[in-house]
């Protein structure tokens, strides 16, 4: 750390479990120690079970701890959090590019950038919305210069690929790579269906016959070089290098593969939990009932090459996977009889694993059997039973005189042949494949350019390390070279377009460690040459160690550790990997005795003689392009050739990096580096430890270092400006004179230390700012000073106006309190007034009302006599007045009984008169209009009418009669009631 710490800033801590902690510095002692506390969780948990130390106690606790400040890493600020390219981070250290992955792994941001390399990280789940159509469209729509407008994907790699290829003509070639399980199979799929896809959208059609070769040959190498491991399900055992070709317009063409690093040591041993090839298991559970008698194939189970580990893969139909391998020969152009070839060769293989070797008193091999797996593998082969049987018994050894004579083999050496048998048929059928598939698609007539998908192992180090790991580190050293090489050019091209001095910028390159293995490699050649039978394994290899140390012993990237002198140490660019020389000699000869070959020669099989053929005339893995078919384990089957120099593993496999390099040089990389975040395979589990080592050992922190050594930061001016004007406010329209206020601001971001140190912080380009690791944090906090000054004023006036603000409510309310409590008081003694009033009122109705009654009283007395006087005197009235109105009312009612009955009489008398002449009219009329039926049924009308008015107006001559005598019954009574009354007040007033 350059710049001193400050209390408040985040820190990293280093942690064995998790990778490192989050902390922040709470005081700071003389410069050399520091208090941290743990704030966050660490990048890296999850995965793996941490080492739990007094001091990582402590942090856990929440506790503060006193630390060293060399131990720790300076955190960028939060703004800085989730970037999509991390060299866009202003601390560029391990702790922080650790920490971006992982957050945005959270949020389920799998692709980050890292200058020219993708990361990808395994989810471990599908994510069909990643790469949907949609997606697809949005990537190839994607214009020049809006690269960075769109997040990291690998369809944005693809897509600027294909943009060079076709606007540049100049070839591609994308470099994908990672540990087992790391996704690389899928991220080659999914560039190859890209590529594919761009060019059917770009000429608005279906998908061309070669297009579908391409996506169907990718699954069909997967079932011959995949396989089940404990860290994969589906691992690729082989490197291959995809090459899509395209014509000048841009169309795909044709398209081939080469393959290296086959691993076929594990078609005859797997480990525990592991499977062998896939197109194992799918031939056996795949072919009817007529191909499994024809091929004398039992179920994985029962069969010895099989079933050493696993058997099954959760989740997955091997029958239906053989199926779609079928259909995928088909499509890419193989015929009925090469694939019925094709699954004699499989069956051969398994059938070879079912022969056991007994052996003699003296441990050497006697026969071969039992018979019928003999058998089997005889029809297989097409070969005769004595001549395989001794072939894997006795060989034929060559004597300086030039005269052969026959030796027995041990029991271990007739497995070992018998083992190397296998490994070569299944070499030699892979490669046959390959060329098959490459025969069908290839156009290299049509070519103009290419693009190349290179999918291969990446670096490698375990508790022990052999041949293979070797093998894969030094291809793994000579491509992080071609990446350092590519970056610096990249660096150079740009500090050159922006006119900033790059001479002083320093990139380290791992030319020592390629050469200390190239001139081990050639040590290992010599020994295969020379003294292949000179001394026992162990001998050798302990020869081959102390050849190799005494050779490179004072070269810096190599190192002997004392305590194990069977082994040694090579300083790799991703770290230090200790060897074990064991079985180098015998994995780099990869031998094959004649007695094999002689056997293979004489086969019935034209199928299976044309594919050692190949081999024995000279079309080894060159001839089908492969960079190198070397795996160290792999190498079982190449064998010497008849020259007087036998050819070895090693010496094919740098022979066939130079052709790999030579491709990549002349065409423009990309790199996509693929992390496993867990071990478990479990979606959303990080193990930052685990992901910290994949990260080293894939060269993405060696990358973070060459930016370091430049200026890994760059911004355009007014970018820059933009954020940080607070700096140098009113000095410069950073609008008008970006450049100017940029160099203003960045020069008064500078402590003195920074100006007095030799360092170059920064350097101005023509359009933009070039920034050494650092410089960006401290601008974030000097904007942070700035701002928290700011922020405190503006807190200060922000404070007193909410105190005046609450000033004026308290006094409004004391005056709305005072104006409340005189309202209230003379609301209160209104209600007390109104109270009493309402009492005395109250008081003064209840004596008037005793004063009343009492009065009331004495005048009821006096008034009763009075009162009953009168009322008899009524009465009498009453009576006498009844009486006469009674004697009248007689009177009226006879005399008008008399008038009513008169007329009556009268009535009934007109009545009759008028019914006579309506009689008499009627009939003169029915006489004289008998023939006018509308004015006799008129007259009947008024007849009937006539008639009902006749009746109502004899009901209302009886309703008025009975009225008249009611009235006269009234009358009567009220006068016989007056008479009466008069009589008893007569009475009364006799009595009185």
């Amino acid at each position: 750390m350059n710049d001193p710490l400050e209390v408040g800033e985040r820190v990293w801590l280093l942690d064995g479990g998790e990778g490192y902690v989050l902390a922040q510095v709470c005081s700071l002692d003389g410069g050399t120690a520091e208090v941290a506390r743990v704030i966050t969780s660490a990048p890296g948990g999850g995965g793996s079970s941490p080492v739990i130390t007094p001091e990582r106690d402590a942090l856990l606790a929440n506790k503060t701890h006193s630390v060293q400040l060399d131990a720790l890493l300076r955190a960028n600020p939060k703004v800085l959090d989730g970037l999509d390219d991390m060299t866009g981070l202003s601390n560029l250290n391990d702790a922080s590019v650790l920490y971006n992955v992982k957050w945005r792994f959270a949020r389920e941001l799998i692709y980050t950038y890292t200058g020219p390399i993708l990361l990808a990280v395994n989810p471990y789940k599908s994510l069909p919305d990643l790469y949907n159509e949609e997606q697809l469209k949005i990537y190839a729509s994607m214009a020049t210069g809006r690269e960075n407008t769109l997040p990291p994907h690998i369809y944005a790699v693809a897509q600027r690929a294909f943009r060079s290829l076709r606007d540049e003509r100049k070839s591609q070639a994308m470099i994908v790579s990672g540990e087992s399980g790391a996704g690389k199979t899928e991220s080659t799929k999914f560039l190859c269906r890209y590529l594919t896809d761009a060019c059917r959208q770009q000429r608005h059609g279906t998908r061309a016959r070669i297009e579908e070769q391409i996506l169907r040959a990718n699954p069909l190498l997967e079932a011959f070089g995949n396989a089940m491991t404990l860290r994969n399900d589906n691992s690729s055992r082989f490197g291959k290098w995809i090459e899509i070709q395209y014509d000048a317009g841009g169309s795909i063409v044709g398209a081939s593969i080469r393959r290296f690093l086959l691993e076929t040591s594990r078609v005859t041993q797997q480990v525990r939990g592991e499977r062998n090839y896939h197109i194992f298991y799918q031939l056996c559970r795949g072919v009817d009932e007529r191909e499994r008698r024809d091929l004398k194939l039992d179920q994985p189970e029962r069969m010895q090459y099989l079933c050493g580990g696993a058997t099954t893969i959760p989740g997955v139909d091997d029958a239906a996977e053989f199926a779609q391998t079928v259909e995928a020969m088909r499509v890419v152009g193989l015929d009925e009889a090469e694939i019925h070839g094709v699954q004699r060769v499989l069956a051969a293989v398994i059938a070879m694993g079912q022969l056991e070797i007994s052996a003699d008193d003296a441990g050497n091999a006697r026969e071969v059997g039992p018979s019928h797996a003999l058998m089997n593998a005889c029809w297989l082969l097409e070969v005769n039973v004595e001549t395989l049987q001794k072939s894997l018994t006795t060989k034929l050894t060559r004597a300086g005189s030039g005269s052969t004579f026959e030796t027995r083999l041990l029991a271990e050496q007739a497995i070992d042949a018998r083992n190397a048998l296998a490994r070569f048929c299944y070499d030699r059928l892979f490669s046959w494949l390959v060329d098959r598939i490459n025969s069908s698609m290839s156009n290299d007539a049509a070519t103009a350019t290419h693009v190349g998908i290179l999918d291969i192992f990446g670096f490698e180090h375990f508790d022990r390390n052999g041949f293979e790991q070797l093998c894969i580190n030094f291809t793994n050293e000579r491509l992080q070279q071609h990446f350092v090489q590519h970056k610096f050019k990249l660096e150079q091209e740009e500090y050159e377009a922006e006119g900033v001095d790059w001479s002083r910028i320093d990139f380290r390159d791992n030319a020592e460690c390629i050469t200390l293995l190239e001139r081990i490699f050639h040590t290992m050649n010599d020994s295969v040459t020379f003294r292949r039978r000179t001394a026992r394994p162990g001998d050798t290899a302990s020869l081959l160690r102390d050849e190799i140390v005494g050779q490179n012993g004072r070269h810096p990237s190599l190192s002997a550790p004392p305590r194990q002198p069977d082994k040694f140490v090579v300083h790799h660019y991703a770290g230090d990997v200790m060897y074990s020389p064991d079985d180098f000699m015998v994995k780099n000869a990869d031998t094959l005795h004649e007695d094999l070959r002689r056997l293979i020669s004489a086969s019935r099989s034209e199928f299976l003689r044309g594919l050692f053929r190949r081999e024995s005339s000279g079309e080894d893995d060159a001839g089908e392009g492969t960079p190198s078919r070397a795996r160290a384990s792999v190498a079982a089957g190449a064998g010497a050739r008849r020259a007087k120099s036998a050819a070895t593993i090693t010496s094919k496999l740098q022979a066939d990096l130079e052709t790999l390099l030579t491709k990549l040089r002349e065409a423009e990389p990309h790199f996509i580096r693929c992390i496993k975040p867990n071990s478990s395979k479990s979606a959303g589990e990080f193990d930052g430890a685990a992901v910290l080592h994949q990260l080293r050992c894939l060269g993405v922190l060696e990358a973070v270092r060459i930016s370091q050594r430049g200026f890994p930061n760059r911004y355009l001016y007014p970018d820059l400006c933009s954020r940080y004007w607070q700096l140098v406010p009113g000095k410069f329209d950073w609008r008008k004179q970006p450049r100017e206020a940029a160099q203003a601001l960045l020069e008064s971001s500078m402590d003195a230390t920074a100006k007095a140190s030799s360092t170059v912080s920064y350097a101005l380009g023509r359009t933009k700012a070039f920034l050494r690791a650092g410089v960006i944090a401290s601008l974030e906090r000097a904007r942070e000073r700035v701002l928290g000054v700011r922020a405190t004023v503006l807190a200060a006036h922000w404070r007193g106006f909410l105190a005046r603000r609450a000033f004026l409510v308290l006094r409004a309310r004391h005056r709305a309190a005072l104006a409340c409590g005189a309202r209230w008081r003379a609301f209160v003694r209104r209600r007390a007034f109104v109270l009493l009033r309402l009492a005395a009122g109250l008081a003064q109705r209840h004596w008037r009302g005793v004063v009343g009654r009492r009065t009331a009283s004495r005048l009821r007395a006096k008034a009763t006599a009075a009162t009953r006087i009168a009322a008899l005197w009524r009465q009498v009235r009453v009576q006498r007045a009844f009486q006469r109105q009674r004697k009248a009312v007689v009177t009226v009612q006879r005399r008008w009984r008399g008038v009513v009955a008169r007329m009556f009489v009268q009535r009934i008398r007109r009545q009759r008169r008028m019914i006579e002449a309506v009689q008499h009219a009627t009939r003169t009329w029915l006489a004289v209009r008998w023939r006018a039926n509308a004015q006799r049924a008129a007259l009947v009308l008024q007849c009937a009418w006539r008639r009902k008015l006749a009746y109502r107006a004899r009901r209302h001559a009886l309703r008025e009669l009975d009225n008249r005598r009611r009235e006269a019954v009234v009358s009567l009574q009220m006068g016989v009631r007056t008479v009466l009354a008069q009589r008893r007040a007569q009475a009364l007033r006799d009595e009185v």
